[in-house]
């Protein structure tokens, strides 16, 4: 069931493995995996030690899950070997520059500092928006294309996701997505835990965009969640040239998507690969009161001889990470 392979001059080498856990995270660049193994002299078992920055392959069935490089190790005297390892985009967080950019879109954003870094691309969907100009100071390549797509969201409204696969990176366009996973009482549900907060709640937005005596101010608020929770408010001055409609128009897109009461759900169950960080589901369960789709924030797989059990962070919403 569990294959993990490490290549060392140019060979694969197949590990005795104990178990994997596969993770990953809306808010992080790259997806990594756990590995516990046997390395010892005694016995039948291979002598194959993993080693930092060697290539990784994980399988699941016969399925290819991970594909990365090895960052960290670890080996005491008993009990098996350990490895942590990341996935391409790992990189993305490990390289910072400085870049002025002129007439580009976030697609050739990302095709040009990919090609800098030598990271190899796979598939890159056209943002259409063109920034007049964009400016990075240090900062890492994540950083540039998370804004990059944040600044395309709010003038199109089209989400876009980074992700690698197969040693490649991607840039695509997330369609309305068709649910196929369903998590249900009685059938793969094992565990649950629900929480709510307004810690990230907005009940009013503020937006300015032009220049001194030209400035052109538009707030619009929830005034029944102002009244339920109190004033607070979104601010963002605004690069592009936009009249009072324009500005306005962004301003209620902004409010309607941050004034609501966050609620996330965490859930055990049995395990399905096809449950990773951005994807959606669906949730059936007479004890949590809910029948309704979730989008996946966060996600951590098992793998223990045959089983396979998945920890999961839903939310009610699919927002691009926030970057600071």
């Amino acid at each position: 069931m569990i294959e993990v392979f490490v290549i060392q001059d140019g060979k694969m080498k197949e590990l005795p493995v104990v178990s994997v856990t596969w993770s990953g995270s809306k808010d992080e660049a790259a997806r990594k995996i756990e590995v516990d193994y046997i390395y010892t002299l005694r016995g039948l078992h291979g002598r194959v030690k993993a080693k930092e920055g060697d290539g990784v392959i994980f399988k699941w069935k016969g399925k290819e899950l991970f594909r990365g490089s090895i960052f960290d190790t670890s080996r005491g005297k008993s009990g098996p070997s350990n490895f942590v390892a990341y996935d391409l985009l790992i990189y993305s967080v490990k390289n910072r520059d400085s870049y002025i950019f002129s007439n580009k879109t976030a697609d050739a954003i990302f095709k040009r500092t990919c090609g800098d870094f030598g990271l190899p691309l796979g598939k890159v969907d056209s943002t259409s928006v063109v920034f007049k100009n964009k400016v990075f100071d240090g900062e890492t390549l994540w950083d540039m294309w998370m804004k990059s797509l944040s600044e395309t969201y709010k003038r199109n409204g089209r989400k876009f996701t980074i992700y690698a696969d197969k040693g490649l990176v991607n840039l695509v366009e997330k369609k309305k997505q068709v649910v196929n996973w369903v998590v249900e009482d009685g059938v793969n549900l094992i565990d649950f835990n629900s929480t709510t907060s307004i810690s990230d709640t907005i009940t009013q937005v503020k937006l300015e965009a032009g220049e001194d005596k030209k400035t052109i101010t538009a707030t619009v608020s929830n005034e029944s969640m102002s009244k339920k929770f109190g004033v607070m408010q979104h601010y963002e001055k605004v690069s592009e040239k936009l009249n009072k409609a324009q500005l306005t128009s962004r301003a209620k897109s902004i409010l309607s998507e941050k004034s609501k009461v966050s609620k996330t759900l965490d859930i055990t169950a049995l395990g399905l690969s096809d449950l990773t960080s951005g994807k959606a589901l669906y949730v059936i369960s007479k004890d949590l009161e809910v029948n309704r789709g979730y989008f996946i924030k966060k996600d951590s797989h098992t793998f223990k001889g045959n089983d396979h059990i998945v920890d999961l962070s839903v939310t009610e919403t699919d927002e691009l990470p926030e970057v600071g």
